[in-house]
């Protein structure tokens, strides 16, 4: 099921014109003024960080006088540094005539300036504190020098000796004393100068406290009206994936549970990707909105309604935890996607569709959450887009629990593991397929008799022999599961009734064109494989580029091609004997007549990545749509 399968609806307004609203006219010079004043409260908040640890040195073992004179440095430093910025401050607060915006950035500089003096003025008082003790310990250290109290004997001899030693000590005494008051004179000094700078800086600090408070009530209005003005976006692409086990049939079609496992490769977003941008604001009107493709799209019919509402019970989660968080759940969504290929014609582009929502939402609502938590959520809305939202070989395990819960996403092997793979898309199509995938499914589980035999027996074996495969990098059991399985898939799909045809005569003419290319190679290099849609997906690996793209293009000289890409129809005459190609492939001359008159175009792709956060908005910062 993709977007563009959903009614469309009428365009609703976007948000204001603002170009000449007063409320967002420019003013470079405070713009200016309150950056600068930003970096210098930042560059005080980090000299307070180093001052606490050089103060909290003072009085110990490591107390050196290079200690004490950088906390006499930081201590000047940050004194000057917060009177320049004060004076700022208090320039700030005075500014005029400012939209909500900078009243905001105004006193937020206020009120910031106010915690980092509190801050300071507990360093200061810690300082005076170590100072203090330092001087006191010094004159207790004096008065410790006192020699009179020595022994005296009444030994001549002794008493020389005696003599000798009261004058050696009253020396080294001497010595200590003055080295002592020599600190407590640097001491008291120092505690001058810090009870000084405390003084100048109080009255400053009171002024501020007091802008604060007259601007308390004020902040906090601005504030929810900045958050409520504020646009909020994130951009993601997701890729396309495409299925070598086929996800058919649902066992629980409200929330999308498969009656199989599938199995798939991500192809590159170079080549097939949906773009997409989730943005929010208080300030959009009316309901949540989706364009794709520039179109108007009905965002309210379920499935794009269950990812949406799973999203904001996941991001209501965290404001409940803190409150600080902006109430981003309860805004409006404005959705904006595109693609680039063929929407709704077998191209997979409801799964990358779906992926590329769900990313954007959770990144928007900065969900911590995984791809492979986030996959349970992209199911609700498509089934294979839960497989989109990883890159490499992704399988989607069907499960057990009636709440889909262990019904998820998981990578097989990453993108590099197996980087040699290619794929080859022959667009027969563009056009929009007659029985949606979510019908057709349902009618096939409701009526076809191959149906349950594929589903319990047949896709269990497979998903093994192609986890195998993809483990040992094995391109023929690759390629014979992968065409054993899409022809098992058009059999359920015929069985059903009324039969659904999902594949045409172009569709059966690739077939045949790729089981020649593997007779004559004598094994498997090409494997074929159908979605719900008539396009050819062909599997090959780098290394058989020749033999599969280069003969086909050789044949089907249509755009789309690499333009590396060369054609090679000699390939086959030079490694059979000198036998052309036309020779090989003369029975087969009606099924590439048909191919080169019914594809319209190629696509050449390999093994890609999952999806990729950009900065590539298709919202401005406006919130509106940017134009096609």
């Amino acid at each position: 099921m993709s977007f563009d399968q959903l009614p469309s609806m009428e365009s609703q307004p976007t948000t204001m014109r603002r170009e000449d609203d007063p409320e967002y006219r420019d003013d470079p010079e405070f713009d200016k003024f309150a950056e600068d004043l930003s970096v210098k409260l930042f560059s005080l908040t980090s000299n307070i960080a180093r001052l606490s640890s050089q103060i909290s040195l003072l009085g110990t073992k490591r107390d050196t006088e290079r200690v004490r004179e950088r906390v006499h440095d930081l201590l000047e430093e940050a004194r000057e540094g917060f009177k320049d910025v004060g004076e700022g401050v208090k320039k700030l607060s005075a500014w005029e005539d400012l939209n909500a915006s900078r009243k905001y950035t105004q006193q937020k500089l206020s009120r910031e300036f106010q915690s980092s003096g509190s801050e300071f003025q507990t360093i200061q008082r810690m300082a005076l504190e170590k100072q203090r003790a330092s001087a006191s310990a010094g004159r207790t250290a004096i008065e410790s020098t006192d020699t009179s109290n020595l022994p005296y004997s009444d030994s001549p001899s002794q008493q020389q000796s005696q003599v000798q030693e009261q004058d050696q000590l009253r020396l080294a005494s001497q010595d200590e004393v003055d080295f002592q008051e020599s600190l407590i004179v640097e001491r008291e000094s120092e505690i001058r100068n810090i009870e000084q700078s405390v003084g100048e800086l109080n009255e400053l600090f009171r002024d501020v406290a007091h802008i604060v408070h007259e601007q308390g009530a004020m902040l906090d209005h601005i504030d929810v009206n900045v958050t409520n003005q504020k646009i909020y976006r994130a951009s993601t692409t997701a890729p396309v994936n495409i299925a070598v086990v086929k996800y058919w049939g649902k066992r629980d079609p409200a929330l999308n549970l498969p009656t199989n496992s599938s199995l798939s490769v991500t192809l590159s977003q170079s080549d097939l990707r949906t773009h997409t941008t989730a943005s929010c604001s208080a300030s959009f009107p009316g309901d949540d909105t989706l364009l794709l493709n520039h179109s108007p799209q009905d965002i309210s019919a379920p499935r794009p309604r269950a990812c949406l509402h799973a999203l904001r019970a996941l991001r209501a989660t965290l404001e409940d935890a803190e409150s600080t968080l902006p109430p981003l759940s309860t805004f409006p969504l404005r959705l904006a996607s595109i693609n680039n290929f063929p929407t709704a014609a077998g191209l997979a582009s409801s799964a990358a569709g779906f992926a590329a929502l769900v990313r954007a939402v959770a990144d928007l609502y900065q969900l911590p959450h995984s791809a492979t938590e986030l996959s349970l959520i992209a199911r609700q809305g498509s089934g294979s887009a839960c497989r989109s939202l990883l890159g490499g070989y992704v399988a989607w395990d069907k499960g057990g629990r009636d709440d889909g819960a262990d019904s998820v996403a998981r990578v097989v092997a990453g993108r590099e593991h197996w980087p040699e793979m290619r794929a080859l898309i022959l667009v027969v199509s563009a056009e929009k397929k007659g029985v949606s995938s979510t019908t057709g499914m349902q009618t096939t589980v409701e009526t076809s008799s191959l149906f349950r035999t594929r589903a319990e027996v047949v896709v269990p074996r497979r998903m093994g022999e192609m986890e195998k495969a993809i483990r040992e990098r094995d391109f023929e059991t690759f390629g014979r599961v992968t065409m054993a399985e899409s022809n098992s898939f058009h059999a359920t799909c015929l069985d059903t009734e009324p039969p659904i045809f999902y594949m045409n005569d172009v569709s059966r003419a690739a077939i045949r064109v790729v089981e020649g290319i593997n007779k004559m190679a004598g094994k498997v290099v090409a494997a074929y494989t159908f979605d719900a849609g008539p396009n050819a997906v062909i599997y090959y690996l780098e290394e058989h580029n020749m033999q599969v793209a280069g003969l086909i293009k050789a044949f089907v000289p249509t755009e789309g091609w690499q333009p590396e890409q060369k054609s090679d129809d000699f390939w086959w005459e030079r490694v059979s004997g000198g036998k052309s190609a036309d020779a090989h492939f003369k029975s087969l001359e009606k099924e590439f007549t048909t191919l080169r008159e019914g594809v319209s175009r190629v696509i050449q792709t390999r093994v890609g990545e999952g999806p990729i956060s950009t900065d590539d908005h298709l919202i401005d910062e406006k919130g509106e749509p940017k134009s096609a």
